[in-house]
């Protein structure tokens, strides 16, 4: 199984996910398939930040060009000299995924071979039928279908995270107490995971995944040990309020300036009124 494959079936299977994207440097000859069919397409999306290949550090990459024929740069702040660098298309672009394409695929029955085998494992229900209609004696025949998906897991995942790095929200304890940005990563990843929720978890308003990391979530409930760790991290980087864990949710690192604006008049407001409330001294 290749890696783009292992990197579908974690998606599927262990994190319910069917909309996602796929690093373009991952793929090999025999994924070429999936492009062809339209089940990995290239959209403009692209990695905003990659490791520097000289210092390991994190450097911001930019697009240019024409939306064509496009070209990406890298800026490290920790090499010197201090400049845009070149690097290839293939080591940042994200070709996302198409679930219902990918299905297609998999149910045409005039394509065959080894490797649509393989992708045929990538969705659990496909691959119990196939296995009862090959009458072959499948791994963990009497076991339950949630032990064999775990059990199938465990297998992948220590070759998943070498082929495509940490899954998300799996950030180093080290790396979201020491790196600002990883906290703000690690956060809005796990809001993304509770909006995915929202009817059923019943988040409703603007600030209502904010205030459930914060106050709301308890023991047993919805990603109580990431939301927990969330706290942590919000006392550590000093993110007292809500509207702050609010931005880190929605991907905002800083506030407009029109929006700065807005909350000083409003704060000037309520100051003056509340003076003019005051009871006059005899």
């Amino acid at each position: 199984m290749t890696g783009v494959l292992l990197l579908i079936k974690c998606q599927l299977e262990e994190r319910n996910c069917r909309a996602f994207q796929v690093p373009a440097n991952l793929l090999e000859k025999d994924d070429l398939l999936l492009v062809e069919r339209g089940v990995l397409k290239f959209n403009g999306k692209f990695k905003s930040e990659i490791c520097c290949p000289e210092c390991g550090e994190r450097a911001s990459v930019t697009r240019n060009g024409s939306a064509d024929n496009p070209s990406y740069t890298f800026f490290c702040r920790h090499c010197e000299p201090w400049e845009d660098r070149e690097i290839q298309p293939e080591d940042v672009e994200l070709l996302d995924f198409n679930y219902r394409s990918f299905m297609l695929l998999l149910n045409d029955t005039t394509i065959s071979g080894q490797y649509l085998d393989e992708a045929t494992k990538c969705v659990p229900s496909l691959s119990e039928v196939n296995c009862r209609n090959s009458n072959a004696t499948c791994p963990g025949a009497h076991s339950s279908p949630e032990d064999r998906i775990i059990a199938a897991i465990a297998d992948a995942k220590g070759e998943i995270i070498d082929k495509c790095g940490r899954p998300s929200y799996l950030f180093d304890e080290k790396d979201i107490f020491e790196d600002r940005s990883a906290a703000e990563r690690f956060t809005h990843e796990i809001g993304n995971a509770l909006k995915k929720r929202r009817k059923e978890l019943k988040l409703f308003g603007r600030f209502a995944v904010a205030e459930y990391i914060m106050k709301d979530a308890k023991p047993g409930g919805a990603l109580y040990d990431e939301c927990l760790k969330i706290r942590e991290v919000a006392n550590h980087w000093g993110w007292r309020e809500i509207s702050t864990i609010r931005q880190k949710v929605e991907g905002q690192h800083r506030t407009s300036s029109k929006t700065i604006a807005r909350r000083t008049k409003i704060k000037k407001k309520k100051r003056m009124i509340a003076a003019s409330l005051k009871p006059v001294k005899r």
